[in-house]
């Protein structure tokens, strides 16, 4: 079973990289298949951060 994991940002550059990689760990640990998706509407570099995390299963959406 494939679990989807949604996680809103908006102006978090200071806390999402911390909060991923807890994140990742977990999914690593606990699902077989699992995909993280950060959907974005942040004015900071959010975006930046996040797109580190790629090969992690994580993907980025951003609103407009």
């Amino acid at each position: 079973m494939k679990i989807s994991i949604i996680v809103p940002t908006y102006n978090e550059e200071c806390i999402i990289e911390k909060n991923l990689v807890k994140l990742i760990k977990y999914c690593k640990i606990n699902f077989g298949d699992y995909e993280i998706i950060v959907v974005d509407d942040s004015k900071d570099r959010t975006d930046e951060i996040v797109s580190r995390y790629k090969k992690d299963k994580v993907k980025f959406l951003k609103s407009s």
